[in-house]
């Protein structure tokens, strides 16, 4: 070999050296990390940025010492990808992670290719490894991100729709039912006009931020055609690359029915007032009208009680004025009642003589009964005084009347009415089971008719109109004696009997017990010796 050969040479060893130091100091200080490994995939070169990331030394990586970082789960993957590449010489391309000594791990991306020294002659291979942690958890992150919103607009109880180019391209589970179909494939690509009700449709309206403002109602028309009032709220977004819009719709017609039932109650409240009002003033005017007309009944009856003792007993005058004052005595009676239902103060009870009150209410009530009506009394005279209210008492008679003719109204019959004084010992069942023993006045009527009798006690005394009345519509008036009866003490019992027929028995406290009758024992009631008359028409 020449001088100039080994000159030659001698340049060759140091740029082959100067090359060598290069690329160490260049894969020492790489951001990558290096692996080079023989033909056959060991490990004989890891650089320093390699071993940051998986935790171990230059001496731990040698051979197949660096797997033993690969996670766990990546690990035979990793191994049969790479013993592929060194097997059958193809690129190496794989996405796994490091699990470091501390417990912490990283994310990379390897790289490979084989070295050749000659075209066919394979030195080693060649691994580059990125670390994609950063990247990993911003994708990991992203993920979980849409699986939250996309578990809060699948789980949400608002409709959401996702309107794009005027059709419908995304709806939920919510405004799957509100829409009234069954599944996405019915609702998208369809116009969102398609659901919205024809009245406000017809109107030109449409769904866009730059024609009306956020919130807004619709009412939305359902495939099975019924009806939704809706809020509508939505904000542009984009969907698939597309400029949309997003829709939020919250049932309200809930809300609009509460509504509209809060207006009509106003209405009618405000009606109750004025009808309220309207009754007031009626009450004032017909108080009025009592106070004067009770002014001309005192003039009546004062000027016509003076006039008597100046007429003789025996004349016709004298009668006529007896007329005169007993009628303007009941109509003081009738003017006193109307006064005491306009103000409603506790009435104004006073010893009466029942059996009086009662002839005397008879007396006018038989010219007006039913033709087919027979109409027989038992009195006894006198009965025990009772402290109560005369108009009160006057009423009792009458509703007693009026429900018997209303129960014979179709086939007539007999009426008898019957008033004695009763010795009350206990103990007394039923209704009279609140009586205390006692004396009382009875005032039973009984009345035969071939229609169909009381049989529901209970809803005799059922509130008037609580319910539908009962026979012939009695219930109210029976309600009405029973309420005014227990006011005064006393007690109401009703019967029936196949052959007697239906008695109601009215049971009232007698004052000054003492004073009995001296026609006819208490508890007896009255035959031939009482007073009794038999009216036939």
């Amino acid at each position: 070999m020449s001088s100039g050969d080994l000159s030659s040479h001698g340049t060759l060893d140091r740029s082959f050296t100067t090359t060598e130091a290069f690329l160490h100091t260049l894969a020492s200080q790489a951001s990558i990390g290096i692996l080079l490994s023989d033909p056959y995939g060991n490990c004989h070169f890891v650089n320093q940025r390699l071993c940051e990331l998986s935790g171990l030394t230059l001496a731990a990586a040698a051979g197949e010492g660096w797997t033993k970082a690969l996670h766990a789960d990546d690990r035979k993957r990793v191994l049969d990808e790479w013993h592929e590449t060194t097997r059958h010489i193809r690129p190496f391309s794989s996405e796994f992670r490091f699990q470091r000594s501390d417990g912490t791990g990283r994310w990379v991306h390897g790289e490979g290719f084989a070295l050749r020294t000659q075209p066919s002659e394979i030195s080693g291979h060649f691994l580059m490894v990125r670390d994609i942690t950063a990247r990993k958890q911003a994708v990991e992150a992203l993920r979980v991100s849409e699986e939250r919103y996309r578990s809060l607009v699948h789980l949400s109880p608002h409709a959401i729709l996702v309107i794009a180019d005027e059709t419908i391209a995304f709806a939920n589970q919510a405004g799957l039912r509100m829409m009234g179909v069954a599944s996405a494939t019915e609702l998208v690509g369809r116009s969102h006009l398609d659901f919205i009700h024809p009245s406000i449709r017809d109107h030109g309206a449409s769904i866009k931020t730059e024609e009306a403002p956020f919130p807004r109602e619709a009412t939305i028309l359902r495939r099975d055609g019924a009806t939704v009032e809706v809020e509508i709220v939505g904000a542009p977004i984009s969907f698939d690359g597309r400029s949309s819009l997003l829709l939020i719709l919250t049932d309200i017609t809930e809300r609009k029915h509460a509504q509209s039932s809060y207006l009509i109650a106003r209405q009618e409240a405000v009606a109750h007032r004025q009808d309220a009002r309207r009754m007031e003033a009626m009450a004032i005017l017909s108080g009025g009208i009592t106070h004067e007309f009770n002014n001309c009944l005192t003039a009546i009856l004062g000027f016509s009680e003076l006039a008597m003792p100046s007429v003789a007993p025996d004349s016709k005058a004298h009668g006529h004025l007896q007329q005169v004052v007993t009628a303007s005595r009941k109509a003081r009676d009738l003017v006193n009642q109307l006064l005491v239902f306009r103000q409603q103060p506790e009435p104004a009870k006073q010893p009466v003589s029942l059996h009086v009150l009662l002839r005397e209410t008879l007396r006018r009530l038989k010219p007006a009964l039913q033709q087919n009506i027979t109409v027989e009394t038992w009195i006894q005279t006198p009965t025990h005084p009772v402290l109560a209210d005369p108009a009160q008492l006057h009423q009792v008679c009458v509703s007693l009347v009026a429900n018997a003719e209303q129960a014979m109204k179709e086939t007539g019959g007999l009426l008898t009415v019957r008033l004695s004084d009763v010795l009350m010992e206990p103990p007394a069942g039923g209704c009279l089971a609140q009586l205390a023993a006692g004396e009382y006045v009875c005032l039973t009527t009984t009345y035969t008719s071939q229609g169909p009798r009381i049989s529901d006690h209970t809803a005799v005394f059922a509130p008037f109109g609580a319910a539908p009345h009962g026979e012939n519509g009695s219930r109210g008036g029976l309600a009405g004696v029973d309420e005014v009866v227990r006011s005064h003490g006393g007690a109401m019992r009703v019967s029936t009997d196949k052959v007697t027929g239906t008695s109601v028995e009215v049971y009232l406290p007698a004052l000054n017990p003492g004073t009995t009758s001296d026609t006819t024992p208490c508890g007896v009631i009255p035959g031939d010796q009482g007073d009794s008359d038999v009216f036939e028409r």
